[in-house]
């Protein structure tokens, strides 16, 4: 890396101590003038990472990026690679041909408040040494629909089977390896030493026997002492063999007592004596293995070595080392493996590791039939996918498909099949994937495709669903019919052949759109609202003929119908550069300029056409052909000028600082409302605003001409200038008036709700809930109204029916309330998901899903308190989640005929305020208190909304008139 980085002048972020705290690296999206981010020195992987996480908080030219509900990715290239500096002002990395491709896609919930992305590196994502250069960033889908796909180049070293971001390192398995390592040196060092012995022995026995053998017994002695001091515990693998060597020194005792109590001196017999021991030693130091073998199951090793083995053995299933005790022909059990090896961690690691099973022949059989049923971690070939479900609905109707590849990753412990994720591919080389997130009974989630895909050329006699109706096109597909499209259902007009983009890139389909391209014209529509249905086709655009330029205006070089504006063809833009008097019909007081004709052009009529010409000057006319094609309506002209912005009025020209003196059709807005009374003229009682000066301007008098004001709070001001030139009648002002009623109606509030509903502060981590700054209780203070917290940080709907301290069972021990209002929902869809969900169907049958669950509390509330009025709200988060749990409170609202406030209606929900200054995920103090006024603004608004609602309040409560009189009299005393 010190080559790449000295080459190409890379920006290494550098090493930090966080004390202990996980690291959290800033990264610009700007690079400010290098190339990429080389993050070795910062991140260090190991041997068998397998999801190591790193977090990046994203910035903006230093400014903190709000990226939740984005999806964190990695993409590149690793393999070889040169370095090409033969430019020293364009130092570039050129990657190997053979270089391999690597994405990575993280979750949405991977992308966290502050900026930050947590991304997660697998070892599977390098199949290859050499270096990885790519990218990092995150994508996703702005609230405003934009979509998002950026980041930052970064490089690192990645070595042949070992991912290190920092630099190479040479390691050992175990230190067993190296002991045993050395002890082989030794022992082949002793043997040799005691071949030499023998053989001295051997020439003259008699004289040396003695002191041969106690040389023997010694060597041997310390031999088996120097391997229990290096081993100790770890060397259990040649405790068998030291054993045996303990046997033999025995035998060449006996075998010293034996000649000494018979006295024998034969050479013969001591020379074949002290072969059989040389052949023994020899023989056992030759058995000695590294390292330890490891088997599935002692029955395994029984199976591969039935007349035994010398070595250790290690069965996995129990993790007990077996040696094989040749003395009674039989394998020993010696405990639990001490010595230096896999955890367990590990060892499952490896057994989910990924695999390849290869193709599948059969793909109408379990588990094959199905990619929901398919395997974890494997990779599985399908040449046929005729009989297979769950593909991506694109794929059940691609003609082309020959063949795709399945990858199902899931590397949690244990049998769970949760957090699985799925990866498909064609032989077209198109990518689709899907994730499966929580317990064994989880469902995978929608198809993520590919952007684009396209389908064959369909002719009238090939039309089968879905390609017969217009509505059920796939999604992200082009459709082209050579013949027979006035035979498909829902198209916009009687038409033979003709091209259907059909977009949606959400997986609630709203925004999605249809472009329909014929020969000469393109229509469109959307898929908006809900219930979730297509809007009626649109004209787009209509064919427009190749613009023309005339340069001579005196009708010898144009042709007639060209000379006259009420004759020209439609859909034609004809440019007049000179002697523009001599054309027809041409808009009085405009000089050279451009005429647009412009119509639909039924049966070659011009009927319905719009004429507009814009001169040099930029001044514009306009007229409508009418009735005939010969008649036009007299032309109309607006000669507005550039619009005018001043925001100090110490700044502004002469004439601007008087209403009465601004030009004719000029726009003017005074955005300082501080000194907004230094502008002569200006309607009194209004803030800052534009005025618009509008009339015909006729020999530069402003006769005629009328002036408006609309200020920054909706309110109007107009007049007329009459008589003369700085004579205006006097202003007649317009107060917009909007009513909002206060929350101060209501005696006492109940708040149902979870962490958001309670104040809970995520300050040091602590996720404690903080009553008194709840936004119910700021409210209540604001207004002089009681406020109760029916609510607690992590509640769910299933979770408050349950609570017997904050829940239900507090509702029904307090009196009832005047108002309450509903905020349920952000724990439900985090933890709980879709499949919690339920439908309608569930309010009024009481099951246990987010439906029934809700209609439960609501009916509780009535049952407490029959007279008291319901507000429910929606959630502020706008992931694809959230929408889906948002359209059932929604529908759950319109099912009670209750009021239902759409957070994000109101501005503050989706500032920079609400979005980027939480804390843990939480508000703060100053956050609680402005969505205290955004909860008074929206209801407050709902009471407008819904007045019939909220008019019969007290119409059935006993009054309180004795009370009142009551209060008066103790007054009077």
């Amino acid at each position: 890396m010190t080559e790449i980085n000295k080459k190409l002048d890379l920006a290494t972020v550098p090493p930090t101590n966080n004390d202990g705290d996980p690291y959290i690296l800033p990264l610009d999206i700007y690079k400010e003038g290098y190339s990429c981010y080389n993050i070795s020195n910062w991140f260090k992987g190991r041997v068998g990472d397998n999801g190591t996480p790193f977090a990046i908080r994203w910035y903006s030219h230093g400014r903190l990026l709000n990226i939740q509900g984005m999806r964190p990715f990695i993409e590149g290239q690793v393999g070889d690679y040169t370095i090409d500096d033969s430019d020293p002002d364009n130092v570039r990395i050129d990657m190997a041909e053979d270089a391999s491709n690597i994405h990575i896609v993280g979750d949405v919930d991977d992308t966290q408040a502050g900026g930050v992305a947590i991304y997660r590196l697998i070892n599977q994502a390098f199949p290859k040494s050499g270096i990885f250069y790519g990218k990092i960033g995150f994508m996703g889908t702005q609230d405003d629909g934009t979509l998002v796909n950026t980041g930052v180049d970064i490089v690192f070293k990645v070595l042949d089977g070992h991912m290190n971001m920092l630099g190479a390192r040479k390691f050992y398995v175990t230190e067993l390896e190296k002991a045993g390592l050395e002890m082989q040196s030794k022992f082949k060092q002793y043997n040799q030493e005691y071949k030499d012995t023998t053989t001295k022995q051997a020439e003259q026995f008699k004289a040396d026997t003695e002191k041969a053998l106690s040389d023997l017994n010694t060597k041997i002695a310390n031999e088996i002492k120097r391997a229990e001091d290096t081993l100790g515990d770890t060397q259990a693998s040649i405790d068998n063999n030291l054993a045996a060597l303990k046997r033999l020194s025995a035998s060449v005792g006996a075998l010293q007592a034996q000649l000494d109590a018979d006295d024998l001196e034969t050479n013969t017999d001591h020379k074949a004596d002290i072969a059989a021991v040389k052949d023994e030693i020899g023989f056992r130091f030759s058995q000695i293995k590294h390292p330890v073998q490891a088997f599935d199951s002692l029955a395994q090793i029984q199976a591969k070595f039935p007349a035994g083995a010398d070595g250790d053995m290690l069965a996995v299933d129990t993790g007990h080392i077996y040696i094989y005790q040749w003395d009674s022909n039989q394998w020993k059990d010696c405990g639990v493996y001490q010595s230096q090896g896999l955890s367990q961690a590990d060892q499952d690691g490896i057994n989910n590791a990924l695999k390849s099973t290869g193709t599948v022949t059969d793909p109408s059989k379990a588990p094959y039939n199905d990619l929901d049923t398919l395997p974890a971690n494997t990779i599985l070939t399908y040449s046929d996918v005729k009989n297979v479900k769950n593909l991506p609905e694109i794929l059940q109707h691609d003609t082309n498909l020959q063949g795709i590849t399945v990858t199902t990753y899931n590397y949690r412990s244990g049998n769970t099949v949760g957090g699985a994720v799925q990866v498909l591919h064609t032989n077209d080389n198109d990518r689709f994937w899907r994730v499966k997130w929580g317990g064994d009974d989880s469902q995978y989630g929608a198809w993520n495709n590919p952007l684009f895909s396209d389908f064959d050329v369909i002719h009238a006699d090939s039309i089968k669903p879905p390609f017969d109706n217009c509505n059920n096109l796939p999604d992200n597909t082009l459709t082209i019919y050579s013949e027979g499209l006035g035979q498909v259902n829902n198209v916009p007009d009687s038409i033979d052949c003709g091209a259907i983009l059909t977009f949606n890139l959400r997986q609630d389909k709203y925004g999605k759109f249809q472009l329909l391209y014929l020969e000469d014209k393109t229509y469109f529509r959307m898929w908006w609202g809900s219930p979730l249905a297509p809007h009626q086709w649109q004209l787009l655009t209509s064919y427009i003929k190749q613009p023309i330029l005339f340069t001579e205006t005196d009708g010898s070089d144009i042709p007639e119908e060209y000379q006259d504006l009420n004759t020209v063809p439609l859909n034609q833009v004809i440019t007049y550069s000179e002697k523009i008097d001599k054309i027809k019909n041409y808009p009085k007081g405009l000089g050279t300029g451009t005429v647009i004709t412009y119509g639909t052009g039924r049966d070659g009529h011009k009927t319905g056409s719009i004429q507009i010409v814009v001169d040099s000057n930029n001044n514009l006319a306009y007229r409508i052909c009418w009735f005939a094609d010969d008649y036009f309506t007299p032309w109309k002209s607006e000669f507005w000028q550039n619009p005018i912005m001043f925001t100090n009025t110490d700044d502004i020209p002469k004439q601007y600082q008087d209403l009465n003196t601004l030009p004719i059709n000029q726009i003017v807005t005074y955005a300082d409302a501080t000194k907004i009374d230094k502008i002569k003229n200006y309607p009194k009682g209004l803030g800052a605003g534009t005025v618009i000066t509008y009339g015909t301007g006729r020999d530069g008098h402003k006769t005629g001409s009328i002036q408006i004001v609309v200020d920054s709070n909706d309110n109007l001001a107009y007049r007329i200038c009459w008589f003369a030139d700085d004579y205006f009648t006097p202003w007649k002002i317009k107060i917009s008036y909007q009513p909002k009623p206060s929350l101060a109606l209501f005696r006492s509030i109940g708040i149902i709700g979870d962490s958001y509903a309670s104040g809970e502060l995520a300050l040091d981590s602590n996720y404690v809930d903080h009553y008194n700054m709840s936004w119910g209780q700021i409210l209540g203070r604001k207004n002089g109204v009681k406020a109760i917290n029916f609510s607690r940080g992590g509640q769910t709907t299933r979770g408050w029916l349950s609570d017997t301290e904050r829940g239900l069972e507090l509702l029904n021990k307090t009196d009832a309330q005047d108002l309450y209002i509903i905020a349920l929902g952000i724990n439900d869809y985090q933890k709980l998901g879709e499949s919690y969900l339920g439908s309608d169907a569930d309010i009024d049958s009481g099951a246990d899903t987010y439906y029934g669950n809700y209609g439960k509390i609501i009916k509780a509330i009535q049952t407490k308190a029959p007279m008291a009025k319901i507000v429910i709200a929606t959630l502020a988060q706008t992931d694809s989640m959230a929408v889906k749990y948002n359209s059932a409170i929604q529908n759950i609202a319109k099912h009670f005929n209750l009021p239902c406030v759409t957070l994000t209606d109101d501005p503050f929900f989706t500032s920079d305020f609400y979005l980027n200054h939480m804390h843990g995920g939480h508000p703060t103090g100053t956050v609680y208190a402005e969505m205290a006024n955004a909860y008074e603004r929206l209801i407050s608004q709902a009471m407008v909304d819904h007045l019939d609602y909220f008019e019969s309040y007290e119409k059935d409560l006993a009054t309180d008139n004795a009370e009142d009189l009551s209060r008066i009299a103790s007054t009077e005393k």
